[in-house]
């Protein structure tokens, strides 16, 4: 009998290897991006989601309260003080305050403590809510906590912001100069700032219950007043 001896490889070349490494790099190069575009739009559907059930929450609590909004707590008086929609144990002038919203009034409707957070808030792990109500739509106070007015009498519903992502604080995200969560949960229109959380800017839930991302703090005063005329 003969025996045919058969030619085999032992293994891929050194070049054969760096050209496979450089495809798979190639590769990667081209998802990476993507994957990071598709988790980033995961994470602003999120965060849409959750403004929009904290706006049905709101309406709810209308409807028991003869229409009024809930009151609103703001800076040092308001800290450990009752009664406000969100509730703060902690407040930050220049960092994201600790909150409790399970002692918030606006809590008995929307009782899922991650609807309270921003999924590009960077202190979201501690800081328990990442959105701040519109100081507009209260009557501020100096003692901390500020009654609100009645949605009957807010004029453009749809284009005034009800919930908004606050920023405090100097550290920088996207840009703005503003990158730390929101203080107190209330959005005072004369001293504070929207966050820029998402690449497209701060994800706002307007009095109509509709919410979206967008440059907020360009479009400050529209945004606030729900008009090109400073209400504030």
């Amino acid at each position: 009998m003969v025996q045919v001896e058969r030619c085999g490889r032992g293994g891929f070349t050194l070049i054969e290897l760096l050209v496979v490494i450089a495809i798979i790099a190639i590769i990667a190069a081209i998802l990476f991006p993507v994957f990071a575009q598709a988790k980033a739009a995961a994470g602003d559907a999120k965060t849409i989601s959750n403004l929009k059930q904290l706006g049905t929450a709101f309406e709810l609590y209308t409807d028991d309260y003869d229409d009024v909004y809930p009151q609103a707590a703001d800076g040092t008086p308001g800290t450990a003080l009752a009664g406000g929609w969100v509730y703060y144990s902690i407040f930050r002038s220049t960092d994201a305050g600790t909150f409790d919203v399970t002692k918030g009034t606006v809590y008995p409707y929307v009782t899922a403590l991650p609807v309270y957070l921003s999924s590009g808030d960077p202190e979201s792990t501690w800081d328990g809510n990442s959105f701040a109500m519109n100081g507009y739509l209260t009557k501020w106070q100096p003692t901390g906590l500020s009654p609100s007015v009645a949605s009957t009498t807010v004029p453009n519903p749809s284009g005034t912001m009800l919930l908004g992502e606050e920023a405090s604080g100097s550290g920088s995200l996207f840009g703005y100069g503003y990158g730390n969560g929101t203080n107190d949960g209330y959005f005072n229109p004369v001293f504070d700032h929207f966050a820029k959380f998402h690449p497209a800017g701060a994800a706002v839930v307007f009095c109509d219950s509709h919410a979206k991302i967008f440059q907020a703090q360009d479009h400050y005063v529209q945004t606030v007043c729900g008009s090109p005329v400073q209400c504030f």
